[in-house]
């Protein structure tokens, strides 16, 4: 239990490297799913449990659930049918008998306000007797399980057919049917409910006094919240030791309602993500041998939060796993667990050395390897609703495989780039395959969160999201419910522009996986207009313009695309471009469709990119106004001059294509290819030729 902790980068037992487990753990019990947000959450479902209103008692919810140190919600795939666990089973609640307080002190039987004196001579320290005489030479002491037969007989009273009553050592269970997929939605999701009697004690337990000085000592937890603690007092329930030969005299000192306030108010939640992990591993490996409980493990890893540093439960949450189970190991090996608030209380002290020998081995065959029964878990089992139907251990593959490659190359960044990014982008797509895009958001902010960290980006979280997520899914519908998820979770935020101004073009692009005439085509084309619209609203001029101009002429709309055209002209910006991919060929004309082809995209200068397709509209909807065609092409020639750039020169060429004017088309095309001094502009090369073509065939028929 003395173990000092050490960080590992590489575990010295189980050859895991500690950054790979932490982020399988990440993935796998992301915090967003077990943070302090569960606390709400569970107090309103509380108040809603008006069938526990009762004059004589407090009840007082504690354990995991009241902690937040339950599991999510669990979904286990049974016989083709799905069994919902977690969160939706065993709500522990204390009923405390608020008219008879308890006290250590025997002077203060004489007073009103106290009722019954704790007696813990000759009795297993963390025990006591109960003595409800105020003649402390006549004492009369109260069979525990008398009342709780008494409360059993209350509980059936307010039992429904629905439900079954059982007792469970000091509780009495209140069954619910399990939560399944057939009736997931008329289930009152409310959870089975372990009703434990309890009398309230206003003092702090003479026997618990030196875990005050060890807190302020050990320094996890503040002085004004242990003040407050000890200054709570605690609590009797009718629970004897294991091996008691006065059983019906017993009640145990309870800490119940201590545990939760520390669960609630010190517990982080990265630590509260290391305990559910074990607690994973204990119903996969441990709780079916009937040994010990999640209690023995809360203490153990209260215990381990007491010697941790709170910074490396941020930084290496594998570490801090591993060293848990060290801790827990070496109880068992000393054949004690210390309780937490009185540890010469031997939590296990009733276990046999056979038993003894059992969890030891259990244990240290998990240390050498915890992987292997975390995926076991995940196989047949999905932790919350939120997670994918790809089993888990299909998705970490990239991971799994990098861990030997580490302990050789043990280079952070190179697992970042070949293990972790490939990981987090599979995952973030099933979600989005399976619908669930706020989850796929979670993960990218993640992952963004990773490269920061490990100074692999300088780019934003907007640009991130926009230019390395969504620009790089291939199926754009996956892209577009990403952006429109990371909008709405990002409402208000103008840093998140970058997102909404990609949105109007991906609408483009995702209306022409439909036939042009379909309804879902017309869909998309309305939601890139108002899209472009709204963005057009918060910001100016832009290379959108001639985006949204591209949408409008495929739509036959001319005249209103020379509208948003001449902006962008008469604001001739020489720092606005447009670029276009193989993603987005059919959101552009026949022209542009060849560049792509022939150099995989198209980028232009937005100005020059507004002449061309003034030209291809003034061509279409004014084919009598030449006066008007000839000053637009003499200002487009102007502009190409001046620029001097190899794609203006090319679209002043094919806008004289599209005239008819051969001549001065292969003379713009000349100097795209005299302007393209790399010698890559093969496009610009093949149309000069086709021109000289129809130069030399127009000649000819004029001999």
């Amino acid at each position: 239990m003395d173990s000092h902790f050490e960080f590992q980068d590489i575990d010295k037992v189980s050859s895991i490297p500690t950054t790979h487990l932490s982020y399988i753990v990440q993935q796998l019990l992301p915090v967003r799913l077990i943070g302090h947000q569960r606390f709400e959450m569970f107090d309103k479902r509380f108040q809603q449990r008006t069938d526990l209103d009762d004059d004589d008692f407090q009840v007082l919810p504690v354990g995991s659930l009241a902690e937040g140190l339950n599991m999510p919600p669990v979904i286990i795939k049974k016989s083709g049918e799905e069994i919902y666990g977690g969160d939706f089973t065993d709500m522990d609640l204390m009923l405390v008998q608020v008219k008879e307080q308890v006290t250590f002190e025997q002077s203060k039987m004489y007073t009103e306000e106290y009722y019954a004196l704790a007696e813990t001579d000759d009795i297993h320290i963390g025990y006591a007797r109960i003595n409800f005489s105020k003649n402390p030479k006549v004492p009369m002491y109260k069979d525990g399980k008398i009342l709780q037969m008494h409360m059993l007989s209350e509980a059936l009273k307010i039992t429904t057919n629905e439900k079954k009553i059982e007792i469970n050592g000091p509780a009495i269970t209140t069954l619910t049917p399990p939560v399944t997929k057939s009736n997931y939605k008329t289930h009152d999701k409310a959870p089975s409910t372990d009703q434990v009697l309890a009398l309230p004690c206003k003092e702090w337990p003479p026997m618990a006094r030196n875990w005050i000085a060890r807190s302020h000592d050990r320094g996890w937890l503040d002085s004004t919240l242990i003040h407050s603690l000890t200054a709570d007092g605690c609590h009797f329930v009718p629970a004897c030791h294991r091996l008691s030969t006065t059983p019906h005299e017993e009640w145990r000192i309870s800490f119940a309602a201590t545990e939760r306030r520390i669960a609630r108010e010190a517990v982080t939640d990265h630590q509260r993500q290391a305990y559910i992990l074990i607690k994973l591993l204990y119903h996969q490996t441990l709780k079916e041998k009937g040994l010990v409980t999640s209690y023995h493990l809360k203490t153990v890893f209260f215990h381990a939060c007491e010697r941790i540093p709170q910074m490396a439960w941020d930084e290496n949450i594998g570490a801090c796993i591993f060293y848990f189970l060290d801790i827990l190991i070496d109880c068992i090996k000393k054949k004690t667990i210390p309780n937490f608030f009185i540890p010469e209380n031997n939590l296990i002290d009733y276990l046999t050395d056979e038993e003894i020998q059992i969890l030891k081995t259990t244990l240290e065959k998990l240390r050498r390897d915890l992987i292997l029964p975390l995926l076991d878990f995940t196989d047949e089992k999905l932790i919350s609703l939120a997670s994918v139907q790809h089993p888990f251990r299909s998705l970490i593959e990239p991971v799994l495989s990098d861990m030997n490659m580490y302990l050789k190359h043990k280079d952070q960044k190179c697992t970042v780039l070949n293990a972790f990014i490939p990981t987090s982008f599979n995952i973030l797509l099933k979600q989005l395959e399976e619908g669930k895009p706020e989850e796929s958001v979670h993960v990218a902010t993640e992952l963004h969160s990773l490269l920061v960290k490990h100074n692999m980006t300088e780019e934003t979280l907007p640009e991130f999201f926009t230019w390395n997520i969504a620009h790089h899914m291939t199926d754009g519908r996956l892209s577009i419910s990403f952006l429109e998820q990371a909008i709405s979770m990002h409402e208000g935020d103008e840093d998140f522009n970058c997102c909404r101004d990609h949105l109007p073009c991906m609408y483009h692009v995702a209306a022409y996986r439909f036939p042009p005439k379909s309804h879902e085509h017309k869909v998309y084309c309305d939601k890139a207009e108002q899209a472009f619209l709204s963005q057009f609203a918060h910001q100016g001029v832009s290379g959108a313009y001639c985006d949204y101009s591209l949408l409008l002429i495929k739509q036959n709309r001319f005249n209103e695309a020379l509208t948003w055209l001449n902006k962008v002209i008469e604001e001739d910006n020489a720092n606005l471009g447009n670029i276009y991919d193989a993603d987005e060929i059919m959101t552009v004309d026949e022209v542009i469709q060849n560049e792509i082809v022939e150099h995989n995209n198209f980028s232009a200068p937005s100005t020059s990119l507004a002449y061309y397709l003034k030209v291809f509209c003034l061509k279409r909807c004014s084919e009598g106004q030449n006066n008007t065609m000839d000053s637009l092409l003499q200002n487009f020639k102007h502009h190409a001059d001046v620029e001097k750039l190899p794609r203006t020169y090319a679209l002043l060429g094919y806008s004289y294509m599209d005239c008819g004017d051969w001549r001065a088309a292969s003379d713009a095309l000349s100097l795209a290819i005299k302007a393209d001094t790399q010698g890559e502009y093969t496009r610009a090369c093949k149309m000069k030729r086709y021109c000289d073509e129809r130069i030399s065939q127009q000649e000819k028929s004029q001999i």
